[in-house]
């Protein structure tokens, strides 16, 4: 058991489960056992075009197989700003996810969203430092945790719809127009 100081002040104690190397098993079978709903709160998904064997491909494909058993999918992404090094990656997995009628956002305001973390029917949810990148699906120095503390499972619920659902989101598609992308 560990002790964590929660802020502004509850003390909980859990049990966690860290993913380094195991996170995209972890993560394929988390999807494929959803039964209402996954939230996405991504700083960078990168999919390619031509390599389908790649991790982040894969895990496409799995959110959209979720998507038509009917599990409810949103996705959070950080918004897209000129000269980003990953202004392309979330753009074009917008694309793809946007295909599938999921509803994608990113924040309104000109401040990276860097959280990683993905909520899984309201129950558990992953946290830590993988984007859903193929390098970062292969790397040793990623980590993520697997949380099914109900105080704290909630708090990234309320977190989550506070971020996607209030006033400092907007639909991805509206920043693209700001920024002045079209599908090139």
């Amino acid at each position: 058991m560990t002790d964590v100081k929660m802020f502004p002040q509850k003390e909980i104690s859990l049990n966690a489960t860290p993913y380094q190397s195991g996170y995209y098993d972890r993560l394929q079978e988390l999807i494929s056992l959803a039964t209402s709903s996954i939230l996405f709160c991504q700083y960078v998904f990168s999919v390619s075009e031509t390599r389908y064997w790649q991790r982040s491909n894969k895990i496409l494909n799995s959110i959209f197989a979720a998507h038509l058993r009917g599990i409810e999918i949103k996705v959070l992404f950080d918004r897209p700003r000129p000269h980003s090094p990953n202004l392309r990656s979330n753009i074009n997995t917008f694309y793809k996810l946007n295909s599938k009628g999921i509803d994608v956002r990113c924040l309104t305001v000109l401040r990276t969203l860097h959280i990683k973390m993905i909520i899984f029917d309201q129950r558990v949810f992953l946290a830590g430092s993988h984007n859903l990148t193929d390098s970062s699906l292969y790397s040793p120095f990623e980590l993520t945790f697997e949380c099914r503390d109900d105080f704290l499972v909630n708090s990234a619920i309320s977190y989550f719809n506070c971020l996607f659902n209030g006033s400092l989101s907007e639909p991805f598609e509206n920043s693209l127009k700001a920024l002045g992308d079209g599908k090139s």
